[in-house]
């Protein structure tokens, strides 16, 4: 299990893809796994996962669905302390792959 990433953003702004893209990469990089072969299991091209990691983008209900069903892990948000941030855990479930 990946541990919760912190992000704010320069307003103080909940910044929920750039806290998802942290874990993510930290989930990916602990498997051992390239930005390439993560794309192959998603079906896109690994530029995509470069910038969903970078935060580039901010995650559609639709991609976070993938990433569960693809990448066999959870997302849970929560809101950090004060409501100022998010807390996203990007983590292993049973069927988890690795």
């Amino acid at each position: 299990m990946a541990e919760g990433a912190m992000a704010e953003g320069a307003d103080g702004a909940p910044r929920v893809a750039t806290a998802l893209g942290r874990q993510l990469r930290t989930w990916r990089e602990g498997h051992r796994l390239t930005q390439r072969a993560v794309a192959e299991r998603l079906g896109w091209k690994h530029t995509a996962v470069a910038r969903l990691e970078g935060g580039a983008v901010a995650p559609t209900a639709t991609t976070l669905a993938l990433l569960v069903e693809r990448l066999g892990v959870s997302i849970r948000f929560h809101r950090g302390e004060g409501g100022t941030a998010v807390v996203v855990e990007v983590a292993e479930t049973e069927r988890g792959a690795t």
